[in-house]
């Protein structure tokens, strides 16, 4: 559908309306002059105390009788006006984006070191201008004080699986093939048909699922839906990898067109999307805010599946349990509720660890039952005990500490505490790849605190 069709069947939505919808739009918006005239001509109407129909707006625009009898034809009711407006609004906005920078192209090329500056600045400011523009609200005035808010009604936090899973972004990771997919495809089935979660967490509520099985061919999930004994239905789809060819924008597409959905599974986060560095804290925080903004606006649960990092789960202390997913920490940070599933190698029993903004952390003891190929909640377990950094580790990450934003090299930390440079390094891999420092140029490099761990002397 192009953005003239778009137009003429939210003219088609403001025909079949009972009363004057509120809008974000103006003619402006409008990419075809005549969509606009009935636009104005529509809302003059309501204005003056007329119901908009064919005939009141015939007589308006008589002109353009056939362009109008044509709008009532293009859509049924006014179901999806608001979705038809912001498709509108987004074109407005990027038709006026690429006029400022055509705009802005054509006067840098004559401009000086000063005058750029200044051009910068105006198309910043002409952008953000651009970017509110549908809200008819300025950047700051978008606010509520802690009194409205606090005075404020809002619906109770929606659970796809009481205690476990809220609405929101939840990350589902542990060690490769320990059965992280067997728990996600009996969350789906659970959540699409009812039934209990789990041996022991009913699902309140039948939902929509949409799985989006990326490792996976047809062949193997009917093999696991058998295995499972999972019961047919028509509100659990499946997407594999050889017929999804989409991304953030398939997604909302989806959901769009059925917006009964309540849970979305991504398996796995990096086959969804691929990331050019996963261990640069923006461009993993940046990816999957995108997700996680979906799941707030949407009001459902999205889970994305992933993977730990070799060696870890070993409950050591060193490191936070949450810390030990593939990737910076940009992930964790855009995430609201972190699930990890632990075992050892060939048990059936192991933990489920879960903490988040909306979840206690809470840890239950699960054992796999091979039969059914599902997990089962066993009872509660201990929460993992961080332990502080050893001595060694401790001098070395208050010296970077103290250097501040500036940084410190490993050669310099060595003279400073008299040890050799190799034992330094590898004392630093260590703090590195518990994500408390981050290092940058070559083998001796410059570490400093990272920009998701604050360093700070409580450590």
């Amino acid at each position: 559908m192009d953005r003239i069709e778009i137009e003429q069947c939210y003219l088609g939505s403001l025909l079949h309306s009972e009363g004057k919808p509120e809008t974000r739009l103006n003619v402006k918006d409008f990419q075809s002059p005549a969509n606009a005239k009935i636009f104005r001509a529509i809302y003059d109407l309501w204005d003056n105390g007329v119901q908009p129909d064919l005939t009141t707006v015939f007589h308006e625009l008589p002109g353009e009788a056939s362009r109008i009898q044509e709008l009532t034809n293009t859509v049924s009711s006014a179901a999806n006006l608001v979705y038809y407006e912001d498709q509108i609004l987004l074109a407005s906005q990027k038709r006026n984006i690429e006029t400022e920078l055509d705009l802005f192209r054509s006067t840098i090329e004559t401009s000086d070191n000063m005058a750029l500056e200044t051009n910068v600045n105006d198309l910043l400011l002409k952008l953000e201008k651009i970017k509110f523009a549908g809200t008819g609200k300025k950047p700051w005035q978008t606010g509520k004080t802690a009194r409205q808010i606090m005075k404020a009604d809002y619906p109770p936090l929606k659970w796809t699986v009481e205690g476990i899973i809220p609405e929101g972004l939840t990350k589902i990771d542990g060690a490769p093939k320990m059965g992280k997919s067997w728990f996600a495809l009996h969350l789906a089935t659970a959540v699409s048909c009812g039934g209990y979660f789990m041996g022991s967490e009913k699902i309140k509520q039948c939902k929509k699922v949409l799985y989006l099985a990326l490792e996976d061919g047809e062949r193997r999930i009917k093999d696991r839906l058998e295995k499972q004994g999972s019961i047919s239905n028509d509100n659990l789809t499946f997407i594999t990898a050889t017929t999804w060819e989409g991304s953030l924008s398939s997604l909302k597409g989806y959901l769009t067109e059925f917006p009964e959905t309540g849970l979305v599974i991504i398996d796995t986060l990096y086959k969804f999307c691929p990331m050019e560095d996963s261990n640069k804290y923006s461009e993993t925080y940046r990816a999957v805010s995108a997700i996680q903004k979906i799941a707030i606006e949407k009001h459902i649960s999205i889970v994305l599946i992933h993977h730990t990092r070799k060696g870890s789960g070993n409950r050591n202390g060193e490191t936070s349990w949450a810390d030990e997913g593939m990737g910076s920490q940009g992930i964790n940070g855009a995430v609201d509720t972190i699930i990890q599933l632990r075992r050892p190698d060939g048990k059936p029993d192991g933990e489920m660890i879960i903490k988040g903004r909306d979840v206690e952390e809470n840890c239950y003891n699960i054992a796999f039952n091979a039969d059914i190929c599902a997990w089962k909640i066993t009872g509660k377990g201990n929460i993992i005990k961080e332990r502080s950094m050893p001595p060694e580790q401790k001098r070395i990450y208050d010296l970077i500490v103290g250097a501040g934003e500036v940084g410190i090299t490993a050669s310099t930390i060595a003279g400073f505490l008299g040890k050799k440079q190799n034992t330094v390094l590898n004392t630093l891999k260590r703090l590195e790849d518990q994500n408390k420092v981050f290092k940058t140029g070559g083998r001796d490099g410059v570490y400093s605190c990272s920009p998701v761990h604050s360093c700070s002397q409580s450590e």
